[in-house]
């Protein structure tokens, strides 16, 4: 009986565990759209950066030195948003 019991309570922590993760998925998506307007966001403001400077510099550097800064600038943007917006998700599953 008491193996019984046992197994039962490893039993449903293993549930629970899986739950949490499953959860944790489910309120990912939820999110997803938030992360990819706000990227997008960031995108168009780089753009329209861009656009205000370019004729203004003379040697300027070249497109694909400017992607990978822009790249870099909007994840430092990015994480912390994003961070929050996981931490507050799993604090209210």
């Amino acid at each position: 009986r008491r193996r019984r019991a046992t197994a039962a309570r490893q039993a449903w922590e293993i549930v629970e565990e899986e739950l949490g993760k499953y959860r944790a998925t489910i309120h990912m998506a939820r999110i997803a759209p938030l992360i990819k307007r706000l990227s997008e966001h960031f995108d168009r403001i780089f753009d329209e950066e861009d656009s205000a400077i370019a004729p203004i510099e003379g040697g300027s550097p070249s497109a694909g030195q400017l992607q990978s800064s822009h790249r870099r600038i909007k994840q430092r943007l990015l994480h912390e948003v994003i961070q929050e917006l996981k931490s507050r998700l799993v604090q209210g599953a």
